[in-house]
């Protein structure tokens, strides 16, 4: 298992760590625990399209 940090503003959409973080996520069927959903991203289509 891994653990990742983004520092990227949840407002850029351009985040290789975050889809890493994902990919990890998918792979391992572990869970993405977010402390603040706004830091994730401000996109609602994106937040909307995760699972």
């Amino acid at each position: 298992m891994a653990e990742f940090t983004e520092v990227e503003s949840g407002k850029k959409s351009a985040r290789p760590k975050l889809a890493k973080t994902l990919q990890a996520c998918r792979i391992y069927g572990a869970k993405l625990v977010i402390t603040k959903l706004d830091r994730l991203s401000r996109d609602a289509h994106f937040l909307l399209g995760l699972e």
